[in-house]
């Protein structure tokens, strides 16, 4: 059986560039898309260690379908894709079909309700901002379905959050602290780009 041949970080990145993205966003769930650099970046990053090749990966939050994608696109054997929001499963299951990806599914669903378990989650979730501790609730989903998690979180709160891992009976590592880029995507935005520092995460259980 002739092996796939794997797309580059760079490659990857330039393809996750044409994805197509929501054509609004909810300021409540904290919708902004992920951007491609840091979306090419962390799955490349979960490739390197094992992570993607081979694997059934779950996308929680999975929004335009940016992380799953790009783990379809680096060999994972399945992908499941989960969000609330059903504008951006439609936008994922058209970003997928556009791609010609057979084994990417996306759902409409509420990420706490799932009972699931899969090799690798990857995740962007809620910075919190407008829910105390939404990214924190959804690492923990994670870390009960998956015994590897790959997350994007607001910098600052590594201490809480290692912290909240080690309870959960598992350990992170810091793979890179990155900056963020959100275009002016909601009508109280002035600037047409802020910029977040965040901290990739792999959590190991």
């Amino acid at each position: 059986m002739k092996r796939r041949r794997l797309l580059d970080k760079k490659s990857l990145e330039i393809t996750l560039q044409s994805l197509e993205v929501p054509s609004r966003y909810i300021l409540e769930l904290e919708q902004y898309v992920t951007p491609p650099d840091i979306a090419a970046f962390l799955i490349n990053e979960a490739l390197l260690r094992g992570d993607i090749e081979d694997h059934v990966v779950a996308d929680f939050g999975c929004g335009n379908g940016i992380l799953g994608i790009a783990a379809a696109l680096l060999g994972a054997s399945e992908v499941i894709g989960i969000d609330v929001d059903p504008l951006c499963i439609s936008t994922a299951w058209r970003n997928a079909r556009r791609l010609g990806l057979m084994n990417v599914r996306f759902f409409t669903g509420d990420v706490f309700s799932l009972d699931l378990h899969v090799d690798t989650v990857v995740q962007n979730p809620p910075f919190g901002t407008k829910i105390r501790h939404m990214d924190i609730l959804f690492l923990e989903k994670a870390i009960k379905c998956a015994e590897v998690v790959y997350s994007i979180h607001k910098a600052g709160n590594l201490p809480f959050i290692e912290k909240k891992v080690s309870l959960l009976g598992a350990r992170l590592e810091l793979l890179a602290r990155m900056l963020l880029n959100i275009p002016k995507i909601y009508n109280f935005h002035k600037k047409r780009r802020y910029v977040v520092e965040v901290e990739l995460y792999r959590v190991v259980r």
